[in-house]
């Protein structure tokens, strides 16, 4: 069965104060106990990311949050984290209880502004509300310009309309990685380095979404080893487009010819990132191959372990210190630590399979906001590999 990564599908994060009754909307949604709920307040700690199908809306994330209000000895913590995921939210659904304000709400509504995040609020526990409380929340809504739902998760009122809302405003599409850089009925050859650092017994991400993506651009797709593509090329004659592995780049490309090759990380740069910006930062990057004390961050979505051949932590750090005429100060990050970008004067991003195109565009904005060049895996190796024009040509 084909299942879309978590970091494909569209992401909603649900709001509000604590119990408010967030966990109760997701199990409601779901129709079963997807979330611990009680009335206990802090009951949701760490941001809770669940997956779900809607007809004819798709595969959705929906991360279930602490209380905005938590005031509990973990509260200032819980409230940080809930707040983080505002980076990689898609749609903001703000879960209201009438008796506490619109306080917490206000002060979410500026960030979903400022993020151009579209939301709207639930006004929970309808059933017990009066019509003249019901006319006044109205009110003040609509004044606000607000879109909103009265639902009720005990009753199961106004959950219908909810999806039915969902369904009518996401306007999202899982866009395909080739279908705008090649066209129908062409090869494309997959190659892929099969070494230490290579997970046993299957493909890692973006492989196995190139092969789906492939297949559903309606392409003829192949794939071998590094070590076995001369031999392919012989016999097959002739391929279309070569997507290769980032780390054997110099390996390949004098065995390619004219044939047009990228990477995978250079594709997941375009489908999850902006090309435009990396390839500017390796311009800023050239700037200051001659400066001293230049700090460079680099920064990994997921947590992995290291061995002697990892791409992020070992063989880039090893070729900046060979491209930089003054020693450079390298520090490493992981998975969503990303609050200490501003101390550095150059960022490199990992491939961003794990990650939403979301997430990665608002690292992209707040580095460019701050002047700081930010630069993909891919498109660094390619670099250094002295063929980024070639890597980067299908994308023009």
């Amino acid at each position: 069965m084909n299942k879309t990564p978590k970091s494909s599908r569209f992401h909603i994060g649900i709001y509000g104060d604590t119990n408010v009754g967030k966990s109760s909307l997701i199990n409601t949604i779901f129709d079963r106990e997807i979330s611990i709920v009680s009335d206990e307040s802090g009951t949701t700690t760490d941001p809770v990311y669940k997956n779900i199908e809607i007809d004819n809306l798709g595969p959705l994330t929906i991360i279930d949050t602490a209380g905005l209000n938590d005031k509990t000895v973990l509260g200032e913590i819980r409230v940080n984290k809930t707040y983080e995921t505002l980076n990689e939210v898609d749609f903001a659904i703000y879960v209201l209880d009438t008796s506490r304000g619109l306080n917490n709400f206000n002060e979410l509504k500026s960030i979903l502004s400022k993020k151009k995040i579209p939301y709207i609020v639930l006004v929970n526990k309808c059933d017990e509300l009066s019509k003249e409380e019901k006319t006044f929340i109205e009110g003040r809504l609509l004044e606000e310009k607000i879109d909103y739902i009265f639902v009720s998760t005990l009753t199961k009122s106004g959950i219908d309309k909810l999806i039915e809302y969902l369904r009518n405003n996401i306007k999202y599409k899982n866009e395909n990685l080739f279908n705008k850089i090649i066209d129908k009925k062409k090869h494309i050859l997959l190659v892929v380095s099969i070494d230490s650092e290579y997970p046993d017994g299957r493909l890692i991400l973006p492989q196995s979404q190139a092969i789906r993506d492939a297949l559903g651009n309606n392409n003829f797709v192949s794939i071998v080893q590094d070590k076995e593509l001369e031999e392919f090329l012989n016999l097959v004659g002739k391929v279309d487009l070569i997507v290769v592995d980032s780390k054997i780049f110099k390996d390949v490309k004098d065995k390619v010819g004219e044939i047009p090759m990228t990477s995978f990380s250079i594709l997941m740069a375009n489908h999850k990132g902006d090309i435009d910006s990396f390839l500017k930062g390796i311009t800023a990057m050239e700037k200051l191959k001659d400066e001293e004390n230049v700090k460079i961050l680099i920064y990994e979505s997921c947590n992995h372990t290291a061995n002697h051949e990892d791409i992020g932590r070992v063989k880039i750090p090893n070729l900046l210190k060979r491209y930089f005429t003054a020693p450079v100060e390298i520090d490493f990050a992981f998975s969503k630590d990303f609050s200490r970008f501003e101390n550095y004067d150059l960022i490199i991003h990992c491939g961003a399979c794990m990650e939403t195109r979301t997430a990665v565009i608002n690292k992209i904005k707040l580095c460019e906001e701050k002047g700081i060049p930010i630069i993909n895996y891919g498109i660094i190796l390619a670099y250094f590999a002295q063929i980024l024009d070639k890597s980067v040509e299908v994308f023009k």
